[in-house]
């Protein structure tokens, strides 16, 4: 049984956007990343065919599957600790988006939209690996309040 949330991004459908942000793209580094991240889809197309079952966590990540590893997985969603989630009666003013701020989430193009959009303000939740590029795009309306602790997280959710 393999409950699978992606294939290895980096080494499939994303190699070039991952290598070109870590300036691998061409030269003797970018070669070589490009030759183990060869070996790497390999062995990872192998081990897939291992397990008798494979269970996606989206429909989405499903279709992946079938079209990277040519095999069929069943999707069954993630929990969701439901019991954590409150209803509010009263919203606040604003929306969220909480990602690991990674080129592939894009982000940039939420945060360019709300940019365009002065009068509605964004909360960005998340770790800022792409902090100052994301940043710079970002007008007066928009907040980055990096990690949350899970508690307030849920507060900012619940009264989006």
């Amino acid at each position: 049984l393999c409950y699978v949330h992606s294939p290895v991004r980096y080494a499939w459908d994303e190699q070039f956007s991952y290598l070109q942000q870590a300036g691998l793209g061409f030269g003797p580094k970018g070669l070589a990343f490009r030759y183990m991240l060869h070996k790497l889809r390999t062995w990872d197309t192998r081990t897939a065919h291992g397990p008798d079952l494979m269970l996606a966590n989206s429909s989405y990540v499903r279709s992946r599957i079938e079209r990277i590893y040519g095999r069929d997985a069943r999707v069954v969603h993630p929990p969701v600790a439901i019991e954590d989630l409150k209803l509010v009666a009263s919203k606040d003013d604003y929306y969220v988006t909480a990602a690991f701020h990674a080129p592939y989430k894009r982000t940039d193009l939420i945060i360019e939209a709300f940019s365009k959009t002065p009068s509605r303000r964004l909360i960005v939740v998340g770790d800022e690996v792409q902090s100052k590029h994301l940043r710079s795009l970002a007008g007066s309306n928009i907040v980055f309040t990096g990690y949350l602790p899970r508690h307030e997280y849920i507060e900012r959710i619940a009264n989006a």
